[in-house]
């Protein structure tokens, strides 16, 4: 990704991010980037899976300055194809909370649709599959359930099952935490706390893996935004203490207050934190770090392959881990080590 340009498509996914005009200042820059330079960020904001959101932002800027044709045509091309996938998972994951919920079953739809929701336009961000929390001791009931509903599933390690269907992957989860701590410190689910912690130890676990992308930033940016009075930072602070991941708090807010104006609590570090650690993990791979030197080979590659590059980044990513999540990371290695041995 050209560094260059990251502050002008930052400019950009801001705009479409809170459905505001950029400042005259960023307007003059955006007018006097050239067709290339226009290209160059058209792939960024692919890489980053915030194109809908950046088309969003072009579309109004086009009215006040100039936009070339084939941009303008490409990225409104991005946010239709956008939008009619999006539109078919939040219409899916409504349709199995209703029947679930039905059943006595208490579903807690989690990120994509349930974070889509709270966006100016939910359907132009991009969606993958839908994720799903049930309290532990309904996991096996909703799983004899669904397979008797003629959908199978398949289990995965870590206790979670998935299953497919109109198309989509829906993972269900007994564990609304991306964490390893103790049940007692954690929130209620649901709860604005309980929704800040888990987005953000879910970017957390991406970061210290193969990488992170700007739609999940831009996720905790709006999440921010929409709970914004129904938490108390001073609660929210202790809460990223008791879970060992306040200094990773820290540099996430850094970046999004720095590069999304996001209006986070800093949380009070002792001195103002740079969002340099996380820019360089963003620039480096987008997507989950698919777009990172490599990855998308071993991507294409046998299940070996694949395994062993996530293994090799995380290795790379320690000195970043252990910086701003030590205990979580250890924590993470020991339970990877011993999944690894249980295994053979």
């Amino acid at each position: 990704m050209t560094t260059l340009l990251f502050p002008d498509m930052m400019t950009l996914v801001r705009s479409g991010l809170f459905d505001r005009m950029p400042s005259p200042e960023e307007l003059e820059r955006i007018a006097s980037l050239e067709l290339g330079q226009w290209k160059e960020i058209v792939t960024m904001v692919r890489e980053q899976t915030v194109s809908g959101i950046a088309s969003h932002a072009v579309t109004r800027i086009a009215e006040t300055v100039r936009v070339p044709d084939s941009i303008l045509f490409n990225l409104m091309a991005d946010a239709e194809r956008i939008a009619v996938r999006s539109r078919r998972i939040i219409r899916t994951a409504e349709k199995i909370d209703e029947v679930l919920s039905a059943q006595g079953f208490h579903p807690v739809v989690m990120k994509g649709p349930a974070v889509a929701a709270w966006y100016p336009k939910p359907e132009l961000r991009v969606s993958g599959d839908i994720d799903l929390y049930f309290p532990p001791e309904e996991m096996e009931p909703v799983r004899d359930w669904i397979s008797k509903a003629g959908l199978p599933t398949k289990k995965a390690p870590d206790g979670s099952f998935h299953f497919d269907t109109e198309g989509t992957d829906v993972d269900v989860h007994g564990a609304y935490f991306d964490l390893h701590c103790d049940a007692s410190l954690l929130p209620g689910v649901p709860s604005p706390e309980a929704t800040l912690l888990m987005l953000s130890a879910h970017i957390l676990k991406h970061a210290c893996g193969t990488g992170v992308g700007l739609r999940q930033l831009c996720d905790m940016a709006i999440a921010y935004h929409a709970l914004d009075g129904q938490y108390e930072p001073d609660a929210l602070k202790a809460l990223y203490q008791r879970t060992k991941t306040l200094k990773w708090n820290q540099l996430l807010s850094a970046f999004l207050n720095t590069w999304l104006e996001a209006r986070v609590p800093d949380f009070a570090p002792e001195r103002p934190v740079s969002p340099a650690p996380l820019e360089k993990i963003v620039l480096e791979g987008g997507n989950f770090g698919h777009f990172a030197a490599q990855r998308q080979k071993a991507m294409t590659g046998s299940e070996g392959r694949r395994k062993a590059d996530t293994l090799l980044r995380m290795l790379r990513r320690l000195p970043f881990s252990m910086k701003y999540a030590p205990g979580e990371t250890i924590s993470r290695l020991r339970a990877l080590t011993n999944g690894n041995m249980r295994r053979r």
